[in-house]
């Protein structure tokens, strides 16, 4: 079910069909999860079902210590009601009898939402149920996390692709077989090759000269084995291959990066090629 990637609405949609079909849990088949806004001390409404429409705005948004749902987010604990009471400040006009088990979902003690659930008007609270609810937030708690990290990770990864593909210095990402697994604008510019052409090929057979190959074929065998080499961490000039056969002078820079168990590495590549003819101008000026 959660294999495939949906988003934290959708994952949590289908969280909550699933918690309202369990067959043993004296529920209604009606309910809603919020998440906190930590921004606006808010609970956001983000999955439902069953609910009446007018709660779809109503309940939009809940500031902390609002209603029911508020008061568990505030106090971190369950609050049960077993019919509408003057708690229950939300409200409207032919609203039919019922009661809740409004669950926080917290994570190291920090409340990422809530779980609302709808029970019949004069259902008697009980122990059982709330271990079983606690046991489900608990659940819910680290699938939200996990999916806003996965948020966070994929924005810094698109910041970094959109940094990286301006940069004026070529970037290129390498994997663990030393294949190109991120090729920037710049290296387009540097070499001829478009990203589509060079992504998966042989790093060092796409731009170097055949002459360093096998060196450089010694070296990323050490690297894939330890992480270290010559060349990381360290700035070199060696000499790359344009796509159109002319060689030209570079300013190369290697970090390894271990991803999955696996060493990869990014390099910084500098066209020095105008450096180098000052240079000697220089020694004849």
């Amino acid at each position: 079910l959660m294999k495939r990637t949906i988003s934290l609405q959708e994952m949590l949609q289908e969280s909550l069909q699933v918690i309202l079909d369990v067959s043993w849990l004296p529920i209604e088949s009606r309910g809603s999860i919020f998440i906190m806004n930590a921004k606006s001390n808010e609970l956001e409404l983000v999955a439902h079902q069953g609910l009446a429409k007018p709660l779809l705005e109503l309940c939009a948004k809940v500031p902390l210590g609002h209603c029911l749902c508020g008061q568990a987010a505030e106090t971190k604990g369950i609050v049960f009601a077993d019919h509408i009471d003057d708690n229950h400040v939300t409200a409207f006009d032919g609203m039919t009898p019922h009661g809740h088990y409004c669950v926080p979902i917290i994570l190291n003690n920090q409340v990422l939402g809530v779980l609302n659930l709808y029970v019949t008007a004069g259902h008697a609270q009980k122990f059982r149920e709330e271990s079983s609810l606690y046991m489900f937030t608990g659940i819910l708690a680290n699938m939200i996390e996990n999916k806003l990290l996965e948020s966070k990770l994929i924005e810094s990864e698109e910041k970094f692709s959109s940094l990286a593909y301006l940069a004026k210095d070529a970037i290129i990402m390498m994997d663990h077989k030393g294949d190109i697994s991120f090729w920037s604008r710049a290296a387009e510019l540097m070499f001829g090759y478009s990203q589509q052409e060079a992504i998966g090929k042989d790093l060092h057979q796409l731009i170097a000269p055949d002459r360093y190959l096998e060196l450089f074929n010694i070296g990323f065998k050490k690297f894939q084995e330890t992480g270290q080499g010559k060349i990381i961490g360290d700035i070199r000039e060696i000499v790359g291959l344009r796509r159109n056969g002319r060689e030209f002078p570079l300013e190369l820079s290697v970090s390894g990066i271990r991803l999955n168990d696996q060493w990869q590495a990014v390099s910084v590549i500098r066209d020095i090629t105008q450096r180098k003819r000052h240079e000697e101008r220089e020694k004849f000026a």
